[in-house]
C-alpha cells in the first residue's frame, strides 16, 4: 500500500469517525428538543444546534439529505408527546417527574 493510499484509508476512517459522532450527537439534541417542546420548555437553543450538526452532517456527507433526514424528522416528531396523559416511555422528563411524585 502506498502512502497516499494509507493517507486516504486514514482520512477516510476520521471521516466515518466524525460522521457517527455528529451523528450521535443529532439523536442526542433531538431527543432533548422533542422532550422539552412536548413538556413546554424552551427549546430554541436545542432546535438551532440541531440544525447546525444538520447542516454540518448534510454539508460533509451530502448523501445523507436524501439518505437520513426524512427517516430523522419522522424519529424526532414521534417522540413528541403529551405529559399530561402519562409518563411516555423514554422521556428522562417524565420518568424525573413520575420518580419525584413517587
Amino acid at each position: 500500500m502506498t502512502a497516499a493510499q494509507r493517507n486516504a484509508n486514514r482520512h477516510r476512517t476520521i471521516g466515518q469517525v466524525r460522521q457517527q459522532q455528529l451523528i450521535a450527537r443529532r439523536s442526542v439534541v433531538a431527543t432533548a428538543w422533542a422532550e422539552g417542546i412536548s413538556h413546554g420548555l424552551p427549546v430554541g437553543d436545542l432546535l438551532e444546534e440541531l440544525s447546525i450538526l444538520e447542516f454540518a452532517l448534510i454539508d460533509q456527507w451530502p448523501h445523507l439529505a436524501e439518505a437520513c433526514l426524512r427517516r430523522w424528522v419522522v424519529a424526532d416528531a414521534a417522540k413528541l408527546h403529551d405529559p399530561d396523559r402519562g409518563a411516555y416511555p423514554g422521556c428522562t422528563l417524565c420518568h424525573e417527574a413520575a420518580r419525584q411524585a413517587a
